[in-house]
């Protein structure tokens, strides 16, 4: 197995990895209600939506080392991270 092989495993897990947070962070929003996102102080359901389906689209077309790609990567991470626990905490969903 040479290093060419490898980088290309790695970068089909990583997409593999990206494409399910993606997947999760897109159902998570359409099932959230639209208030809960105004009660956790974050950005509006609406703007959740797009960055999730932006993301989505971005990443799957252009790549993930690319501009646009690195930038859905981000939106998706921070939506995972810091909106996902805060509605959660708020609706009093279990964590998953």
């Amino acid at each position: 197995m040479n290093l060419l092989n490898i980088g290309s495993s790695i970068t089909g897990i990583l997409s593999l990895l990206l494409l399910v947070g993606n997947i999760l962070a897109l159902v998570h929003v359409i099932r959230t209600r639209p208030d809960a996102f105004v009660a956790a102080s974050k950005q509006s359901k609406k703007f959740w939506l797009w960055m999730t389906i932006g993301s989505l689209v971005v990443t799957q077309i252009f790549g993930l080392f690319s501009m646009l790609g690195i930038i859905g990567i981000i939106a998706v991470i921070v939506y995972l991270v810091d909106v996902k626990p805060a509605i959660n905490e708020i609706l009093k969903r279990p964590r998953y």
